[in-house]
């Protein structure tokens, strides 16, 4: 008895050190427990091993045994061991990874994006994933930002459906382009000026991969000459976008995300977060969502209709308030997006966060009661 204890427990020791190598050390695990348990009494170096490998929590990794324990991804790789995992290997982060590209929680070899075969972290051949190269309808992809539609449902892309009210579409702005740029396009043909520091940023999107980026410190908007198409006193309209935060404690206690100057020295209409309320304002009045509504650091989905006399503001598809408040009003100046202009301080209530997909529809309410927000960008058709 005396000798076989004194082996289970030179077993034990021997597999969690590693060193016993093959299918010896894998099984001996299971009986050292109950030879070193009978022959010590539970008590010693072998007990103690035993209890740290079968116990609650997790076990440490032992990157020679052949079996995936402790924090490995895969069998003796990943994680805390030293070993990286080969392609076709379980993962959570790319330092897991011998090539150092984990996608979908699996190791991958880089894309190469140009070989004229799916490969790394290509949805479909030579595109989506990290390639440059967005994927065509009907290719595979992963999310939207895959695709050239900018749709991707069920793991292909899809054609973007058409807006059946786009030529009631007076603005639309998809925020899209390379991580830096200053160039901000617009749909329908309006130029774009831009101001200070406001840019192209791939730190956010919604869709496409990129948003607006609008800080305050660097005095950064967007401005649109005066026109027609954002007058808005009278009759339907809707006006719409994806807006991130990254306050809720704005300096001056409100951030601009659109409206018009109607002098120089009053901002007119605009639609503004005010602390952790949407409001829509001007001379005429106000209109606003209920306070704690507005949450920093994550994508909503504003929409403000204005239906037969009724103004409503929705908040990712769900009504905050109605009022007969028609809060628009005309303007001779320019269309601000992520400030208002005021004389005393030009600067003032610029949006600190990130905006996507920006529309304005004169002369139709899209929404009537409740509703699903976009899954996909804006149809440009």
């Amino acid at each position: 008895m005396a000798r076989h204890a004194e082996l289970g427990f030179l077993i034990a020791v021997c597999a969690v050190a590693g060193s016993c190598g093959g299918e010896s050390g894998v099984h001996a695990t299971a009986g050292s427990t109950a030879a070193a348990t009978s022959g010590s009494g539970g008590s010693g170096a072998g007990a103690a091993t035993s209890s740290s490998s079968a116990g609650g929590g997790m076990a440490m990794p032992n990157c020679g045994d052949k079996l995936q324990n402790g924090a490995e991804t895969d069998v003796d790789c990943g994680g805390t061991c030293p070993l990286k995992c080969a392609e076709g290997k379980s993962c959570k982060v790319n330092a897991d990874c011998d090539k150092g590209t984990c996608a979908n929680g699996k190791c991958q070899m880089p894309a190469t994006c140009t070989d004229q075969k799916q490969d790394g972290t290509e949805t479909d051949v030579d595109c989506g994933g990290t390639c440059p190269m967005k994927c065509a309808d009907g290719k595979g992809c992963q999310t939207g930002g895959d695709c050239v539609s900018g749709a991707c449902m069920s793991n292909k892309c899809q054609a973007n459906p058409a807006d059946p009210n786009f030529g009631s579409v007076t603005l639309l702005m998809h925020f899209d382009g390379s991580d830096g740029s200053t160039s901000f396009g617009d749909t329908k043909g309006h130029t774009v000026t831009v101001q200070g520091g406001a840019k192209i940023s791939s730190e956010q999107s919604k869709f496409g991969g990129a948003s607006g980026k609008f800080t305050p410190g660097s005095g950064s908007y967007l401005t649109l000459a005066n026109s027609a198409e954002w007058n808005l006193t009278s009759g339907d309209s809707t006006v719409e976008a994806w807006f991130y935060p990254n306050t809720v404690a704005p300096p001056s206690g409100g951030m601009i995300v659109v409206g018009q100057s109607a002098s120089n020295l009053d901002g007119h209409w605009f639609l503004c977060q005010s602390n952790s309320s949407w409001v829509g304002s001007s001379t005429n009045g106000s209109v606003a969502t209920p306070d704690g509504v507005v949450v920093p650091k994550v994508w909503q989905y504003l929409a403000v209709v204005r239906d037969a006399g009724a103004t409503r503001i929705y908040l990712n598809g769900v009504l905050q308030v109605s009022s007969a408040n028609n809060f628009y009003t005309a303007s001779p100046l320019p269309l601000y997006i992520g400030v208002t202009y005021q004389q005393s301080s030009p600067n003032a209530y610029i949006w600190d966060g990130f905006i996507d997909e920006l529309r304005i529809t004169k002369g139709v309410a899209r929404y009537k009661a409740n509703f699903t927000p976009p899954t996909a960008p804006f149809p440009d058709h």
